[in-house]
């Protein structure tokens, strides 16, 4: 997730197109810029607009990158994803079909800690490993954990 300022969730779900994993915390600076939520089929009292953009990343690779100075330094790779979604007759579109995706990578450096006295490469490349995996644990815990608030939301409702 980012966090930009001032700005509007937009609740969908879409697959991150390199990853696969789910991608579901937008965002959109098109509407009051409230921290309202909004989601696809939404009317919007907004008749001027014609679309809207919302943009999230999905951070889905950490990658060793050297040992310097007893500092290793880890990349991270991330996928900006954003969409432009049509507003019909004041509805967000729901059909994504409609929508349209851009992408671009985001390769961020600065994740690094001390060397242990007897931590070799090899032992740094599995750490990484384990981070990944961990990473895509807590994906699958965030998912589990939103799809379980929609079902009471939607049992209450």
């Amino acid at each position: 997730m980012i966090i930009t300022g001032m700005f509007d969730y937009f609740d969908c779900d879409v697959k991150c197109p390199v990853c696969s994993n789910s991608v579901s915390d937008f965002q959109t600076k098109d509407f009051d810029r409230c921290f309202d939520h909004y989601q696809p089929g939404d009317l919007v009292d907004r008749r001027s607009l014609k679309s809207i953009r919302v943009y999230t990343t999905c951070p889905h690779l950490r990658v060793f990158e050297k040992f310097e100075n007893d500092i290793m330094y880890i990349k991270t790779q991330s996928l900006w994803i954003e969409y432009i979604i049509p507003i019909i007759r004041g509805h967000i579109v729901r059909d994504q079909n409609l929508w349209r995706r851009s992408t671009h990578e985001l390769n961020v450096s600065g994740i690094r800690f001390h060397k242990r006295d007897t931590f070799t490469e090899q032992d740094a490349r599995k750490e990484v490993e384990v981070w990944n995996k961990k990473i895509t644990d807590d994906i699958r815990i965030t998912e589990f954990e939103r799809k379980l608030h929609e079902e009471i939301y939607t049992t209450k409702s």
